[in-house]
């Protein structure tokens, strides 16, 4: 829903969706423009899922492929580096967006939804994000559900110590999209528990 309410911002944008789980979020941002989307996920059954979903939603093309991507993990950030160059930068069908100054791969836009279950994962999700998300301009979307005792609290705390400015995003209509289907895949108090935020980086 808050991609939906802001997708003339979405068209051209170089996009990252972690923990991309069916990959909904990232190919949504892929149909409302985006110039590419990277999707990513930890877990291989899941990426193999996206690939089935990418598919059967006919969008097999450049500009949206999946992949693995470990938070935190150094190795596993050399290795996306590669892949991103190789599947988008070398055939044009993605921008050329090294950081100068880390020399790696940064993002418009990273966006994640309900990722964040379990208390080792806040740290190392914000250590994953302030690698890829571009310094000036860079734009977070998280919507985050509490879970495993990781709460609200602890998510704004976590982002704040990492070095982004957190804003909550008012998302309209979300009663009536679980009227209309949306509790079909979501339960209401989870709904009711969510939050959106809008995360950037301090200047």
């Amino acid at each position: 829903m808050a991609l939906i309410e802001r997708k003339d911002t979405l068209k051209g944008l170089d996009i990252l969706e972690l923990g991309s789980g069916t990959g909904i979020l990232g190919m949504l941002a892929h149909q409302l423009g985006a110039n590419s989307v990277a999707l990513t996920d930890g877990d291989p059954v899941s990426i193999d899922l996206i690939k089935e979903n990418l598919i059967l939603n006919n969008m097999e093309e450049e500009r949206i492929k999946t992949t693995r991507l470990l938070w935190g993990d150094n190795k596993e950030n050399e290795r996306f580096h590669s892949w991103y160059q190789d599947t988008f930068c070398n055939n044009n069908s993605g921008g050329d967006h090294d950081d100068e100054d880390n020399n790696t791969i940064t993002f418009d836009m990273i966006v994640a939804g309900d990722v964040m279950y379990k208390s080792s994962l806040p740290e190392l999700f914000f250590q994953t994000v302030m690698h890829y998300l571009k310094k000036e301009t860079g734009i977070l979307y998280l919507c985050h559900v509490p879970r495993a005792n990781v709460t609200q609290d602890i998510v704004v705390k976590q982002a704040k110590d990492s070095g982004l400015k957190v804003e909550i995003i008012e998302v309209c209509g979300l009663e009536q999209w679980m009227d209309d289907g949306g509790g079909e895949y979501y339960e209401k108090e989870d709904v009711s528990r969510a939050k959106v935020y809008k995360m950037m980086r301090r200047k």
